[in-house]
């Protein structure tokens, strides 16, 4: 793992808040260390106004199109050029979001449409997110600002009067020392007179030293974000598939875009993190809502969001214990509804890839530099219609890092796990609890037990500890009608248990025995045999098989004489499985004919019926003569 994405938790771990969309505002006026603006922190509740160290803002938990200097220009209504004076974090009672107001003391404006600025005027920038005592908030798109430091700021108007930033973290370039522009490396006169060749409407491409990605903040600064608590996993969420949901797309088709990515992140090897679908919601997106639901919807709320932003996230979290207690994701569909897609051969914006971004923002990981082509997929941004649906090596180590298995004991493996159709479209499983799990997982294979093998079986969910059922309706929308087998293991920070036996169930078929194999499948469709065994493997199951070992006598026969109606041939001297071998020497000859001299001429009973070949419950000359067709052959094991 590369120690510049994942430094030590103590550094990176950022005190948990609520996280929400990034938002900024600017205007022009006088600092909240002024009497007016204390007055209105006072009502909200107020951090102290901080005139040195770093605002609590920093999230980076979007991704985004990358933007062109153009496109910032052209988007924004004032570009400032300032230094960090301070910063304060206010916590609004009523709504319970926390912006953080920064203040800038401007040396120059390269643009402020309809409202010319003078150097030295002191500009509010309103910052959605920070921290207020024991709570805080992150908010997706949002970027961090140091006291005293020099930086060049792209901001729009918004509702209320505030100025944001135009697009997120894309708008904010801290200044080096020596006068360069980061991370361009351009010197601040030149960066000057290209946003003003902007502003007038003539900045080429070729011209533009944003193409390509450039306004990308370094994702070094952003490697781990925070972590569950091991008591909340498996972690649950909540899809809204309908609501602002674009036409394109089936309601199926954005559940499973994030049910399926969840399971890619929980199917990491040597990490204890797990997610547990819990049904739909008809909850929507809002700019701030920690309420211990973690909700995925469609529209991101902050109407100020930037035109780049495809999905942001949000996190809820306690400073003093590290760990999260909300977060949810929004969709964009304000810019590019009618863009998203889920076919990976048709591709514009890839909704799994997507989900799989910010779902890796939801587990804690934020951004790391790109490797090459897609990966890994939590680089900061997104490249027009490419597919990345798994995790990378990078992405990988994030996880590994943050829920690293511990070398203690393992659940026991569930047992007793049956599979029975709760009606036309669902099957209900359960199986037996076992100790010391965190949960358990359930796996599906579309096809037959008998017929399944390892690489069928998919993991569809989980459920949480002392849990030992789950309806399989698939995520609600109800399953075809077919065969489905099952199997569970139990899971915690040490790693995961055995699976369980399996069972299957058909539901939506007929099964005339009621054995869960539809007659369809079913070798014995009249005769209940849910293992489907077939000793001689004649496609006949054991249940209606005549001859399940098929050796020439039929199961009624051996089970009158007592011989193995399931093997076909003795392995020892104590195993009497082939009716003629009386002596077990796996061959029909005049050994087994003498062994008819002490009971020849006697009855059935008192003797065994074991010598009554021909089942007359008489012993003479006419069961010997049944040795004819058989005189001198071997059986076969």
């Amino acid at each position: 793992m590369d120690t510049r994405y994942f430094p030590s938790r103590k550094v990176t771990r950022i005190p948990f808040l609520l996280l929400m969309v990034a938002g900024l505002g600017l205007s022009a006026g006088p600092s909240p260390a002024n009497s007016a603006s204390l007055s209105a922190a006072a009502s909200q509740g107020c951090a102290p106004f901080a005139t040195e160290g770093t605002s609590p803002t920093a999230g980076g938990l979007a991704i985004v199109l990358p933007v062109t200097l153009d496109q910032l220009t052209d988007e924004s209504s004032h570009v400032v050029v300032g230094v960090v004076k301070g910063f304060q974090s206010c916590l609004d009672q009523a709504s319970g979001s926390i912006v953080t107001r920064v203040v800038l003391t401007s040396t120059d404006f390269l643009k402020a449409s309809g409202n010319p600025q003078v150097a030295g005027a002191e500009v509010t920038v309103e910052v959605l997110g920070g921290e207020v005592g024991d709570i805080g908030m992150r908010a997706g798109t949002s970027p961090e600002f140091k006291a005293g430091e020099q930086v060049v700021v792209f901001l729009r108007d918004s509702d209320g009067g505030a100025l944001r930033l135009t697009e997120g973290r894309q708008s904010k370039f801290p200044l080096t020392p020596a006068g360069l522009v980061k991370p361009l490396n351009l010197p601040l006169t030149e960066f000057k007179a290209k946003v003003r060749q902007a502003a007038q409407g003539v900045l080429p491409a070729e011209e533009d030293p944003l193409v390509g990605g450039g306004a990308e903040i370094p994702p070094q600064e952003y490697s781990t974000i925070a972590e569950w608590a091991p008591s909340d996993i498996p972690v649950p969420y909540y899809i809204n598939p309908n609501t602002y949901r674009p036409s394109q797309l089936a309601a199926q088709d954005s559940r499973l875009a994030v049910i399926e990515e969840f399971i890619e992140w929980q199917n990491v090897t040597s990490a204890y993190v797990a997610f547990r679908y819990g049904g739909d919601t008809t909850r929507t997106s809002d700019t701030f809502n920690c309420n211990s639901t973690n909700d995925i919807t469609w529209r991101i709320a902050d109407p100020g969001h930037g035109s780049t932003t495809l999905a942001v996230t949000y996190m809820c979290y306690i400073p003093s214990t590290g760990y999260f207690t909300d977060t949810d994701i929004e969709i964009d569909t304000d810019h590019y509804g009618p863009s998203w897609t889920v076919d990976p051969y048709n591709v514009q914006l890839d909704l799994p890839t997507v989900m799989l971004h910010e779902e890796g923002h939801f587990l804690g990981l934020g951004h790391s530099n790109p490797t090459g082509g897609n990966c890994p997929v939590m680089k900061p941004s997104y490249t027009w219609g490419s597919v990345q649906r798994s995790p990378c090596v990078d992405d990988i180590a994030g996880v590994r890092y943050l829920y690293p298995q511990g070398g203690g004991s393992k659940p026991s493996t569930p047992t007793g796990l049956t599979a029975s159709p709760a009606s036309a479209t669902s099957v209900n499983v359960s199986w037996q609890n076992v100790a010391n799990e965190y949960g358990y997982e359930v796996w599906r294979a579309d096809e037959a037990c008998s017929t399944a093998g390892p690489s069928d079986f998919a993991l569809i969910n989980s459920v949480d500890a002392d849990v030992t059922t789950y309806l399989d309706d698939w995520y609600g929308e109800g399953l075809a009608p077919g065969v489905y087998c099952y199997k569970v293991r139990a899971f915690n920070m040490n790693g995961e248990s055995p699976f369980s036996n399996q069972d299957d169930a058909a539901p939506g078929q007929p099964d005339r025995d009621g054995d869960g194999v539809p007659d369809a499948y079913d070798n014995c469709p009249d005769d209940a045999n849910p293992g489907q065994e077939d000793t001689d493997s004649d496609g006949l199951g054991d249940a209606c098989d005549p001859d399940d070992d098929d050796d020439g006598f039929s199961d009624d026969v051996e089970s009158y004489l007592a011989t193995d109606r399931l093997d076909a041939c003795p392995d020892n001297l104590t195993d009497d499985a082939w009716p003629p071998d009386i002596n077990k020497d796996t061959w029909a000859d005049v050994g087994d004919i003498l062994e008819f001299r002490p009971v020849i001429l006697t009855t059935v009973p008192p003797t065994p019926a074991r010598y009554d070949l021909n089942m007359d419950q008489f012993i003479d000359v006419g069961d010997i003569l049944e040795y004819a067709p058989v005189i001198l052959a071997s059986c076969s094991p």
